[in-house]
């Protein structure tokens, strides 16, 4: 890709700045957005992508207007500037000439430089004269005291994917024990035993001769031939078990 130059990267370069009755009285650079360029990507705007800045600049009463997607500023074909309303929420684009009529989500509007985006804080009743009132967002080119003060400012908002600081990712969980349960249910699996190998397959002890801990597990063949009686012989007769000798 060729390189950008500076004329290019400086006249994509924007600024929000937040402004409105229902706007805490924060330092600028704590309700500014930018300078940030939009020469190689868009800026997204909303709670998911601005949260600390919102929730330390606009009253708390007024946060669940603000959709975690609430528009998007991009470049078009032609280098002007444009926006991608996101939220459901009432949003307008206001400048002198006169302002847009509502917009609705997913509607695309251009905007030029000092126009105000007028954000609806209260639900369907809102209107545009209350919304340039209480909640806007001022656009404008940044200008070189821009990039001088807010810039060098503690809170500079102008790194990061969405122009904002990163936020931290969230701690990850804890690995789950994905081994199957026992089929008897809770308990220690016959595989944790220590009689058992690790592969799974049971260990055979060695009887201990002269012992007396080994229990054999079948009476001896002889009284399962004989039925029981010592001593019987092959041509006695056999005990009915249920089987035909056939």
């Amino acid at each position: 890709n060729a390189a950008e130059s500076p004329e290019d990267a400086s006249g994509s370069e924007i600024v929000l700045e937040l402004t409105g009755a229902n706007v805490n009285d924060v330092p600028l650079d704590e309700r500014c957005i930018g300078p940030i360029s939009l020469a190689h990507r868009p800026l997204f705007v909303g709670r998911k992508h601005q949260p600390e800045l919102l929730r330390n600049a606009v009253e708390k009463e007024c946060l669940q207007f603000l959709s975690r997607d609430h528009f998007r500023i991009s470049l078009d074909e032609g280098g002007g500037f444009q926006m991608l309303v996101l939220t459901q929420n009432p949003i307008w684009r206001d400048r002198r000439e006169g302002a847009s009529a509502e917009l609705a989500r997913g509607d695309v509007i251009d905007l030029r430089p000092g126009d105000i985006i007028a954000l609806g804080t209260g639900g369907e009743t809102s209107t545009l004269d209350e919304a340039r009132q209480s909640l806007c967002w001022i656009f404008r080119r940044a200008s070189a005291q821009d990039k001088l003060v807010l810039r060098s400012s503690p809170g500079y908002r102008g790194g990061g994917e969405d122009g904002v600081k990163s936020s931290p990712s969230p701690s990850p969980s804890p690995p789950q024990d994905r081994r199957p349960r026992s089929p008897g249910g809770p308990g220690p699996r016959v595989s944790d035993s220590p009689a058992w190998g690790a592969t799974g397959s049971k260990r055979h002890a060695s009887p201990v001769r002269g012992g007396s801990g080994f229990q054999p597990m079948l009476p001896p063949a002889a009284e399962l031939l004989s039925g029981g009686g010592g001593g019987g012989s092959r041509g006695g007769g056999k005990e009915d078990y249920g089987c035909s000798g056939r």
